[in-house]
């Protein structure tokens, strides 16, 4: 049995991934079926498998394992690429707005005047329940 270097396992695995994003792209680009279609499919198993894992204590085991430091540097590696993500995502976000906006400006037309602090608290609550009825059109 060969004992393998974890530095060098990574070091090699850092180095493929990074170099394989054409590999990537021509695979997502080689996708014939919508994997969200058939993740949907496989609500029931995902169910029961998150289920089985909060029973079990694995969910909670795999929180854990990452410290608030190590949160924070994935954090960083993300919010590196958020420019760049909210850029690409404009049109699907627009689209979005298109759907949530008339939503939005309907409820807000329901609501009450201002008033005291429970007046307020009420038109909180009714625009809540309002925004909780939204529904996306279509199947996007």
């Amino acid at each position: 049995m060969v004992k393998r270097d974890a530095r060098k396992v990574t070091e090699k695995w850092a180095t493929n991934t990074s170099s394989a994003t054409d590999r990537m792209r021509e695979g997502v680009s080689n996708v014939t079926e919508s994997p969200m279609k058939k993740a949907a499919q496989q609500q029931k198993v995902m169910r029961d498998r998150l289920l089985k894992a909060i029973d079990d204590g694995k969910w909670a085991r795999g929180l854990n394992r990452v410290s608030i430091d190590e949160w924070k540097e994935a954090m960083d590696k993300g919010i590196d690429r958020v420019g760049s993500g909210v850029q690409a995502s404009m049109g699907k976000t627009e689209k979005f707005f298109d759907e949530f906006l008339p939503h939005l400006e309907k409820g807000v037309a329901k609501l009450q005047p201002r008033g005291d602090l429970n007046a307020n608290i009420s038109r909180a609550t009714e625009m809540i329940k309002h925004n909780a009825e939204f529904r996306r059109k279509g199947n996007k």
